[in-house]
């Protein structure tokens, strides 16, 4: 157990074309940023660029790799409609600019703790309570999810998670309850296995 809320997030920052970056701006400054790391051996081709938010090669559309894997549907679902959501009101603005090694602070931080310790406030930029963030979060995106109809599943999804935690909370739990890795893996393969059927 690495103590990690999602330790999968910090592996792949070890890799030079993953993790957060400063805004790019504009898409010309994307495709020079992504052909120079290309050109420079940090990525083998545009599959291998990991940055949390990248331009789909095959769908015009942003992708969204912020986030590690969500084991329930539930909670993949909510980050999609955030998402969503956030990209609805930025599309008026474009928000204070972050250092990219307070940037990767913030993300480091959130990888630990998940939300069970403070996180950074992305308006105040001090650390908060989980509750209080989201409070922000949700009044900063509250147009476009009453547009929408999902403010309440948004705000529902979120308690969820603070009932009974993420995949690193139910993983640490079985492996509590049956001290066997095992476990942990088949109670996985169970839970993807239920979401297809």
């Amino acid at each position: 157990d690495t103590g990690y809320a999602s330790w999968r997030s910090r592996v792949w920052d070890r890799w030079s074309s993953a993790g957060a970056r400063e805004p790019f701006g504009d898409v010309q400054t994307y495709r020079t940023v992504a052909d120079r790391t290309i050109a420079w051996g940090g990525a083998m081709d545009p599959g291998m660029l990991y940055f949390q938010a990248r331009l789909s090669e095959s769908f015009p559309t942003v992708e969204l790799r912020v986030s590690d894997v969500c084991v329930e549907v539930e909670d993949a679902v909510l980050v999609a409609v955030l998402a969503r959501a956030l990209v609805a009101v930025s599309a008026g603005g474009t928000p204070e600019p972050w250092r990219a090694d307070l940037l990767r602070v913030a993300c480091w931080r959130a990888a630990r703790y998940g939300i069970g310790d403070d996180l950074v406030h992305p308006g105040t930029r001090d650390l908060a309570p989980p509750r209080e963030v989201f409070r922000s979060l949700l009044e900063h995106v509250a147009r476009p999810l009453e547009d929408t109809g999902e403010r309440r599943f948004v705000e529902d999804g979120f308690e969820r998670l603070l009932a009974r935690g993420n995949g690193a909370v139910r993983q640490r739990r079985t492996f509590e309850e049956s001290h066997d890795l095992t476990a942990v893996v088949d109670d996985l393969a169970e839970a993807t296995e239920a979401t297809w059927l």
